[in-house]
């Protein structure tokens, strides 16, 4: 059963998408035995895909792959060979849940003990995504599991940990254009691969690419720049509220 919904949800999440460095790291990490690698950054910043991207590709070395939603699941799971398992959010979209928290604990213990006393990869592999302000909320706890699940050792930080270059960023504006069926020009993409974002910057380049098909005057330094008001709207809202503001190149403006 979380074989075959694990399945659907790889082929979901992983369809189109861009192959970045952050794959590498993570991927290199559980195949060179690390426990469990905690995956965080900005919502946005494709924390779920990439988790999805890296069961791919470990199903594709013979890695059974698994994507579960409660202890009891995991707890099975892990009683099978070799498996890698995904959890996703399990403390929560916007703060740290301390009774999702107190429920997984004990699965999460028992798991950090096992690969202690038998490291291999036998013994299955962890990886955890979570928004880095949820795992801020929860840093006051100091006691484990949860020291060694956000240690800096099997921890990787998509937004401030990982830089992505020009040429990742090209791929995944690009990828997001040809998903949503709009063209690009050279100068747009270019001017994109050179600005950053204070919020996750696949979720703003879709953001970005829906409206500019509607009106070609949005400046893209302005649009990523101004993310962190608009990042909770949904496009539509956005594209009002931009419009609203007269933000367009100076040299559209009558």
């Amino acid at each position: 059963m979380f074989t075959e919904q694990t399945k659907e949800d790889i082929d979901l999440y992983t369809k189109d998408k861009v192959e970045t460095a952050a794959l590498d790291i993570v991927t290199k990490k559980i195949q060179d035995g690390c426990s469990h690698v905690t995956i965080t950054g900005s919502p946005g910043e494709g924390k779920s895909i990439l988790g999805f991207l890296v069961l791919r590709k470990l199903q594709e070395t013979g890695r059974p792959v698994y994507k579960v939603k409660s202890h009891k699941e995991f707890d099975a799971v892990m009683e099978t060979s070799a498996p890698v398992v995904l959890l996703d959010d399990i403390f929560g979209q916007t703060v740290f849940n301390e009774a999702a928290w107190q429920k997984w604990r004990e699965s999460l213990e028992r798991f950090l003990d096992k690969k202690e006393q038998e490291p291999s990869n036998e013994t299955g592999n962890l990886i955890l995504i979570g928004r880095d302000f949820v795992f801020k909320s929860g840093s006051r706890k100091s006691e484990n599991p949860w020291g060694m699940l956000t240690d800096s050792k099997h921890r990787v930080d998509i937004s401030h940990g990982v830089v992505r270059d020009k040429q990742e960023k090209r791929n995944l504006v690009t990828s997001i254009a040809k998903t949503c069926k709009i063209d690009l020009d050279e100068s747009t993409i270019e001017e994109i691969c050179q600005v950053d974002t204070p919020h996750g910057f696949p979720h703003t380049c879709k953001m970005f690419v829906t409206l500019y098909n509607k009106d070609r005057r949005i400046s893209a330094v302005e649009f990523f720049s101004q993310t962190f008001r608009i990042s909770n709207d949904n496009t539509e809202s956005c594209n009002q509220r931009w419009h609203k503001q007269g933000h367009f190149h100076a040299d559209d403006k009558g």
